[in-house]
């Protein structure tokens, strides 16, 4: 597919229909897993939409989907950004492990009030904090950090910077709140909650 008018024209038709603010500029060309061009606009370097050129096809799509889920709520853009930030940094480890994988409470096996299995592994390598931040956020209960520094204090590994494990946790909050939407639409309400408090704490 491509796409012939260059976007500042596009920008330009905008404005002059009076669609767009006449400080909006774009801010940077996103990549993506489609065919068409994704762009965020900004003012004064804050960001304020994403405009996406696309073909009429895959337009009617998104606006048939668009109309089947009127009620959806997503996260600003501007929080994606400051969670993309956090993933190259949280990304450098020094030691792997076997993980479980899959360390959400659905998968908690107990026995008179006892911890003693956790079943459906989707095996992995990584760090041991990834498990437990993905078992702390796979509730939207007491998700705070009296909790998180509370939960981390028992578990048998060696001590992390506190700020770090709190990128890690909105890192996983993040994802779950996306798997969330999907897979146990009844928590959505809790989670976006719980967001709302833990996107105050990004860098």
């Amino acid at each position: 597919m491509t796409f012939k008018q260059d976007i500042h024209d596009i920008l330009e038709d905008l404005r002059q229909k009076r669609i767009l603010d006449s400080e909006i500029k774009a801010a940077h060309r996103m990549k993506g897993t489609t065919d068409g061009r994704v762009y965020t606009l900004a003012i004064n370097d804050e960001l304020k939409y994403v405009l996406k050129l696309d073909s009429p096809q895959n337009i009617c799509l998104v606006e048939r989907c668009v109309q089947a889920y009127p009620e959806s709520r997503l996260l600003p853009i501007g929080d994606y950004d400051k969670v993309q930030s956090l993933i190259e940094r949280i990304s450098k480890v020094e030691t792997k492990y076997l993980l479980h994988g899959d360390t959400g409470v659905h998968n908690f096996v107990f026995h008179h009030f006892e911890l003693i299995g956790v079943i459906d592994p989707s095996p992995m390598a990584g760090p041991v904090t990834y498990d437990f931040t993905y078992a702390f956020c796979s509730s939207p209960d007491d998700l705070n950090l009296d909790t998180l520094f509370a939960a981390f204090e028992l578990l048998r590994h060696k001590p992390i910077d506190q700020s770090r494990l709190v990128e890690e946790t909105i890192f996983q909050l993040y994802c779950r709140i996306g798997i969330c939407a999907k897979v146990h639409p009844k928590d959505l309400a809790g989670y976006l909650k719980a967001w709302e408090y833990w996107r105050t704490l990004l860098p």
